[in-house]
C-alpha cells in the first residue's frame, strides 16, 4: 500500500517538474527589436536569439541573407512606427534560409534573390531538417523561386503574395511555390503571378491545395507523383494550363476554376481513382483533357465555352463521367481512342447544349441517345474550313447516312441518358467569387 502511495507522490512531483519547466520556458521567451544598439541586423538578432523569441522588425530596408537555425518567429513590428519591413538580398543567392523547426516569418516584404534556377535561388528556403514551418502574409518578389521547400513536414504556407519577373522563356523562371517530397502540407489563399509554376507539387503525400489565385504563370497548380492529396478551391486565369495533374492517385480535385488559359483548363496524364468534381472551366483551349487516366469519378463539373470542351485520348476509360454540364464549345468532345465508351451511371447522364433529342415522358432525360462525336467532326477537326459546309447537302447527307448506319460512326463517347436541362453545381463549394472575378474577369456561367 505504502509503495503506491509513493509512486504516485512520485508521479505528483514529476508533473509538478514538467509544469514548472514549461512555464519557465515560456517566462524566459523574449521580444527582440530590430534595429538597436544590441541587435543592429536581423542576422544579429537571430544569432543571439533563444527559441520561441520573437524577432520584432521595425519598417525598413534590411540589405541581409538571412540563415534561421533557431525556433523564431519573425514579424513586423507594428508598435514602432508605419511602413513595410523590407529584406532585400541583393540579387545574391537565397534571401532567407530556415534550417530550425518551429519557425514562423509573417508580414514582411522579401525581395530581390539571386536569379540562379539550377542552384534553387529563392527568397525563402526551407531546409528537410526544419519542421512545423507557417509562413504567413509575406509579400514576396523578384525571386527566382518564391518559397521552395525540400523533403520537410508539416509546412504551413497562407496568405502570401508572390511575383515574379516575367522572362521570356518560362524556363528561366521558377516557380511561386516549390514543395518537393514533403508530408503533411497546406498551401492556402496564396497569390501567384509571372512565375513558372504557381505552385509545384513533387512527391508529396497527404497535402491540401486550396483557394489560391494563380495567374499569368505557364501551369497554375502543377502536380508530380503526388497521392492523397486534395486540390480545392484554387482559381486560374489568363495561364497555359490551369490545373496540370500528372502520374497521381487518390486525389481530391474540387470547386476549381480554370478560367481564360490558352491551352488546358485542367489536364489529367496517369491520374487514377481520383473524385473530379464541382469545378468550372471555361473559355480555355481545351477544357479538360484526359490522357491515360482511369477509374476516376468525374462529377458535377461546368464546362463551357471552351474551344474543345474535354480531349479524350491514350485509353482514359473506365472513368465514371455523370452530372456534367457541357454547354456551348465549340467542340464539345474530342475523342482519340479506337473503343468508344459510355459517359453516364445508373440512369444520370450529362447535360449537352447541342443535344438535339426529346423527352416524351416528361423524366428529364432525353429519349434519344447522345454520340458526341461523328464522322464530320473529325472532318473538321483535321480541316477546320469544312466547318464553312457545314450546312450544305453533301454535309447533311454524310450526317443522315451515319445515323442510319451506326457501322459508319466512329468511336466516340456515348451518353444513353442525356440530362435536359443543366445540373446545379454543388453550392457547398466555397468559391470566393468577387475575388475570383477581380484576379480574371471571369464570365457569368449558365446556371440553372
Amino acid at each position: 500500500m505504502m509503495s503506491h502511495k509513493n509512486n504516485r507522490q512520485e508521479l505528483f512531483l514529476l508533473c509538478c517538474f514538467i509544469y514548472i519547466l514549461t512555464a519557465s520556458f515560456h517566462v524566459f521567451a523574449k521580444q527582440l527589436h530590430v534595429p538597436t544598439d544590441s541587435y543592429p541586423t536581423i542576422q544579429s538578432a537571430i544569432d543571439l536569439s533563444h527559441d520561441q523569441d520573437h524577432i520584432l522588425i521595425a519598417p525598413g530596408v534590411y540589405i541581409e541573407n538571412l540563415i534561421i537555425n533557431k525556433a523564431v518567429t519573425l514579424l513586423k513590428d507594428d508598435n514602432r512606427k508605419t511602413g513595410k519591413v523590407v529584406i532585400n538580398g541583393g540579387g545574391q543567392g537565397r534571401i532567407i534560409e530556415i534550417k530550425a523547426s518551429n519557425v514562423k516569418i509573417s508580414n514582411l516584404d522579401i525581395t530581390y534573390s539571386g536569379d540562379e534556377v539550377g542552384n534553387m535561388d529563392a527568397c525563402i528556403y526551407v531546409h528537410k531538417e526544419a519542421r512545423k514551418i507557417h509562413i504567413s502574409n509575406n509579400r514576396l518578389s523578384r525571386c527566382a523561386f518564391g518559397i521552395w521547400v525540400n523533403g520537410s513536414k508539416q509546412i504551413i504556407l497562407r496568405g502570401n503574395t508572390i511575383t515574379g519577373v516575367k522572362k521570356k522563356y518560362f524556363s528561366d523562371q521558377g516557380n511561386g511555390i516549390n514543395i518537393w517530397s514533403v508530408e503533411d502540407a497546406v498551401v492556402e489563399y496564396n497569390d501567384i503571378s509571372n512565375m513558372r509554376d504557381g505552385i509545384y507539387l513533387t512527391v508529396t503525400k497527404n497535402s491540401a491545395v486550396r483557394n489560391n489565385y494563380l495567374h499569368n504563370v505557364r501551369f497554375g497548380v502543377h502536380y508530380m507523383y503526388n497521392d492523397d492529396n486534395v486540390i480545392i478551391g484554387n482559381t486560374t486565369c489568363d495561364s497555359m494550363v490551369g490545373l496540370a495533374m500528372m502520374f497521381s492517385k487518390r486525389l481530391k480535385i474540387i470547386g476549381n476554376q480554370a478560367v481564360n488559359n490558352k491551352d488546358h483548363g485542367i489536364l489529367f496524364r496517369s491520374i487514377y481513382d481520383s473524385e473530379i468534381s464541382n469545378n468550372i472551366v471555361s473559355g480555355n483551349n481545351k477544357g479538360l483533357f484526359l490522357n491515360d487516366s482511369s477509374f476516376n469519378i468525374i462529377s458535377g463539373n461546368q464546362v463551357e465555352g471552351n474551344a474543345i470542351g474535354v480531349h479524350v485520348t491514350a485509353g482514359s476509360e473506365e472513368n465514371k463521367v455523370t452530372k456534367n454540364n457541357f454547354i456551348s464549345n465549340s467542340v464539345q468532345v474530342r475523342y482519340s481512342w479506337r473503343f468508344g465508351q459510355y459517359w453516364d451511371d445508373e440512369g444520370k447522364g450529362n447535360y449537352w447544349s447541342d443535344y438535339l433529342g426529346w423527352d416524351f415522358d416528361h423524366n428529364g432525360t432525353g429519349d434519344r441517345t447522345y454520340f458526341a462525336s461523328n464522322q464530320i467532326d473529325k472532318l473538321i477537326f483535321k480541316y477546320p474550313k469544312i466547318k464553312l459546309l457545314s450546312h450544305s447537302p453533301i454535309i447533311q447527307l454524310m450526317q443522315s447516312l451515319e445515323s442510319q448506319f451506326p457501322i459508319l460512326r466512329p468511336a466516340s463517347v456515348v451518353d444513353r441518358h442525356p440530362a435536359m436541362k443543366p445540373f446545379n453545381m454543388n453550392s457547398s463549394i466555397n468559391i470566393n467569387q468577387s475575388q475570383a472575378d477581380s484576379i480574371c474577369h471571369l464570365p457569368k456561367m449558365n446556371q440553372s
